[in-house]
C-alpha cells in the first residue's frame, strides 16, 4: 500500500480528513511521515510526537497507521452505538491503541 491507496482507504471508510494528516504534521492528528530515512507514524499534540512507530518501508507504515485509526473509530463506535465519530474523540482513542 501507498499514500495514495492509504488515502483512498481512509475516505472510503468516512474518516475526517482533519483527524490525520500524511506528509506534513499537524497537531491533534494522527500523522504519517517520512523523514528521509524511515516513516514515522504517530499522533501530533502540541508540537510533540506521541507514541511514535518506525518503519522501513511506506507499506507497512501505511498498514500500521491505517490499523490505528480504524482501531480509534470503531472502538468509538462498539462504546456509543454510534456510526460517527468526533475527530478530537477519534484521534485521542488512537493513542491508546
Amino acid at each position: 500500500m501507498d499514500k495514495e491507496e492509504l488515502l483512498k482507504k481512509l475516505n472510503k471508510l468516512s474518516i475526517p480528513n482533519d483527524s490525520y494528516s500524511i506528509g506534513s504534521i499537524e497537531d491533534e492528528s494522527l500523522c504519517m511521515i517520512f523523514d528521509g530515512l524511515t516513516w514515522c507514524v504517530f499522533y501530533s499534540e502540541r508540537g510533540h510526537r506521541k507514541e511514535p512507530e518506525y518503519f522501513a518501508s511506506e507499506n507497512d507504515a501505511c498498514h500500521a497507521f491505517l490499523t490505528r485509526i480504524k482501531n480509534g473509530f470503531d472502538l468509538f463506535k462498539i462504546i456509543t452505538n454510534s456510526q460517527s465519530c468526533p475527530k478530537e474523540v477519534a484521534t485521542n482513542l488512537t493513542l491508546s491503541r
